[in-house]
């Protein structure tokens, strides 16, 4: 992926040379000073290819590009936030759980347990997105209202 994205900006930072050179050399044999447009293009040309990139590189990573695979060796489980940098993982190697802590100061095992099942349990689940939460607190009022 990061070679094809080298690739890519070296090909439209090389094109845009050669369109320099064209502009720079037209401007030369007509003798007539429009060095500001052209210029103005080539960079407008350079910060739209450098905007392209960055944005498909944002897109990519949004959308995660990486490969899952079913029958991996370690997957993780599960996941969760607990601040802004910090997070509890739960992998699967083998037939064992490893309950691994992750911050910016790296990676700790916190805890190896046997092999489970997941289970939603369904008063202590997290739900996902905006729609899960809301149906969610739409339900625990309409029973306290009860």
């Amino acid at each position: 992926m990061r070679t094809l994205g080298l690739a890519l900006l070296l090909t439209g930072l090389s094109s845009q040379v050669s369109l320099a050179a064209d502009v720079t050399a037209q401007t030369a044999s007509q003798g007539s000073v429009t060095t500001a447009g052209s210029l103005f293009s080539v960079l407008f040309g350079l910060i739209a290819v450098i905007a392209m990139i960055v944005g498909l590189a944002w897109m990519a990573r949004r959308i995660g590009v990486t490969r899952h695979q079913e029958n991996a060796l370690i997957q993780v489980v599960g996941s969760t936030s607990l601040g802004a940098r910090e997070r509890v993982a739960i992998v699967q190697v083998q037939d064992s759980w490893i309950v691994v802590g992750i911050s910016p100061a790296g990676l700790s095992s916190l805890a190896t347990l046997p092999r489970g099942h997941v289970e939603q349990s369904s008063g202590f689940a997290s739900p996902a997105g905006f729609a899960g939460k809301l149906k969610v607190m739409l339900e625990a009022r309409a029973k306290n209202a009860q």
